[in-house]
């Protein structure tokens, strides 16, 4: 008789102390709530994403034209341009990682993608040190030579950098995010040891997770997947230089 798995009960502590199985499933369902919600780090205002949050800024007045929303996420974009990609693909490996410890996977398999869970969150979060230090030191005229100045673009930018820096928080396995490097790592190390500890056949976990409709995507955005799919295409059709040239266009046709 094939074992059932419930992911949301089998995922929780039931015995005092936690065994190490049940730390695992614990910490893992932890972690995969914090990747989950940093992915949309880069596109996110206010908890809510760009695309419906549409009030025109206090420099709508430049005849730009474009929503503050827009800017903010085009604004990250300039400003981490070498930076997400590597965070996008981060989240895609962990994703397709986690899938791979389905109880239906060869238990040599979910031994070795448990493994790299942890190695990809480790390279995740000290990518994302690193790309906020580096940003916090660097000359940052490339980043202007890369977008025309019509509409007042330079000062658009100028006046928005610095507030922009810090958008991207470290997943931790507690359910949410943190500002706080340390705390990050010392969650890599603690879901490591517990991995040390449990039975290569044991690797089993099925994320507790929204589910992902491709019918009705984009609104399944409670979805990981779904989340990794709309962060994705929105930073790629965002462009603060093509809205330039479309608000451009637009005042010729109405000429």
């Amino acid at each position: 008789m094939k074992k059932s798995y419930n992911p949301v009960i089998d995922n929780l502590m039931m015995s005092i102390p936690a065994k190490p199985l049940e730390r695992w499933r614990v910490e893992m369902q932890g972690l995969y709530e914090g990747m989950k919600r940093s992915i949309a780090d880069p596109i996110v205002i206010d908890g809510q994403y760009y695309d419906v949050h549409d009030e025109l800024s206090d420099f709508a007045n430049s005849d730009f034209g474009v929503t503050q929303a827009e800017v903010v996420v085009g604004m990250r974009k300039l400003v981490f341009s070498d930076f997400i990609p590597v965070f996008l693909n981060s989240h895609q490996k962990f994703f397709d990682l986690v899938q791979r410890l389905s109880p239906e996977t060869n238990p040599k398999e979910r031994h070795a993608s448990a493994h790299e869970t942890a190695e990809i969150y480790k390279g995740l979060i000290d990518s994302i040190n690193k790309s906020k230090e580096e940003i916090d030191f660097i000359d940052h005229s490339h980043i202007f030579a890369s977008i025309p100045n019509e509409f007042n673009l330079h000062n658009l930018v100028k006046n928005n950098l610095s507030r922009h820096i810090d958008c991207f928080n470290y997943p931790r396995c507690k359910f949410f995010t943190t500002n706080d490097y340390a705390a990050a790592l010392g969650n890599y190390h603690i879901l490591k040891s517990v991995i040390e500890t449990v039975k290569p056949n044991e690797f089993a976990f099925i994320p507790s997770d929204d589910p992902y409709y491709e019918d009705l995507y984009p609104g399944s955005l409670g979805s990981y997947k779904a989340r990794i799919q709309f962060t994705g295409e929105t930073l790629e059709k965002l462009d603060l230089a093509k809205l330039r040239d479309k608000r451009i266009i637009d005042i010729i046709k109405s000429n």
